[in-house]
């Protein structure tokens, strides 16, 4: 962003999950964003900045994320035709056992938004599989195929984490899990029944992965329309976050923002590194450390 005395910029940064609204599900989303951006550009701001909207782990910190990549699925808008293969009728059902009110209010409870937003997406995903129309299918089918360096590794972790009782810690899973290698000679190993329940699950982790893509760049697309006449405005797209931490959707006149991947690096660690590589959770991504020491995002 180019910044003078000449041509000052107003802006403002915010976690998404405060963005909550009276018919949300307990925290901020992308379609409570898409809200923010347009107040924020009526009262004069040019730049929204949030915090980091990686996939985090138990802790909910958004400086804590399991993956430098995967978007965090609370930041999803789950609504009846969000995403496309949740149903009015599945909707109304789920939430109808959730007290919607008192998850609006007070300090975000987060377990209750995990577990009511992850049995919607299991909902959606299941009427996908068994629904989807042939452009629905192609288009989920060309996403993991673009993003498939990063999204298989992640997709295989995290079918790794739900059965070590979605602990991100991966030196507290069972120790046949512990391995990249040896989790997949475990895999191997197991009956075709387990096999296939197994890449059903790592399908759907794909799935939400694919629904964050789609969301993420409407919300893109949104901006580039609602600002078009700013034809220097740049906006956040799926993945891309600024290397201070934080990401950012430039909304006024002359504001320009690089877009970067954030990535952490190590030379050395400390850790066990017999054996091959190992999962290793750090501030932003599960990473792989090699026999030799060196170290990079695997997720």
């Amino acid at each position: 962003m180019n910044l003078s005395p000449e041509n000052k910029i107003a802006g403002i940064l915010t976690p998404l999950f405060a963005l909550r609204s009276e018919k949300g599900l307990g925290i901020g989303d992308v379609a409570t964003l898409r809200e923010f951006i347009v107040w924020a550009r009526e009262t004069g701001f040019g730049v929204v900045q949030l915090l980091p909207i990686n996939e985090v782990g138990r802790d909910n910190s958004p400086y804590n994320a399991i993956s430098a990549m995967a978007i965090e699925p609370m930041t999803l808008h789950l609504a009846p035709g969000s995403p496309a293969e949740l149903m009015h009728e599945t909707f109304e059902s789920v939430t109808a056992n959730e007290n919607l009110t008192t998850l609006r209010r007070g300090p975000v409870k987060y377990e209750r938004v995990r577990r009511l937003k992850r049995e919607l997406l299991e909902h959606a995903f299941k009427n996908f599989q068994l629904n989807a129309t042939a452009d629905r299918q192609t288009a989920f089918e060309q996403f993991c195929e673009r993003e498939s360096s990063w999204l298989k590794p992640y997709s295989f972790f995290r079918v790794l984490m739900e059965l070590n009782s979605e602990s991100e810690t991966w030196d507290e899973w069972k120790r046949e899990h512990r391995d990249p290698q040896a989790a997949r000679s475990w895999l191997a190993e197991q009956s075709t029944e387990m096999r296939a329940r197994f890449s059903a699950r790592e399908k759907f982790f794909s799935y939400v992965q694919w629904i964050a893509d789609e969301q993420w760049r409407e919300l893109r697309k949104f901006a580039e329309e609602h600002w078009a006449m700013f034809p220097s405005a740049s906006v956040i797209t799926a993945r891309m976050f600024s290397l201070s931490g934080t990401s950012s959707i430039s909304i006024g006149r002359g504001a320009r923002r690089r877009n970067h991947i954030s990535k952490m690096t190590s030379s050395r660690s400390s850790g066990d590194k017999t054996g091959g590589s190992r999962f290793i959770t750090g501030r932003r991504c599960a990473r792989r450390i090699s026999p030799g020491g060196d170290s990079g995002c695997a997720a």
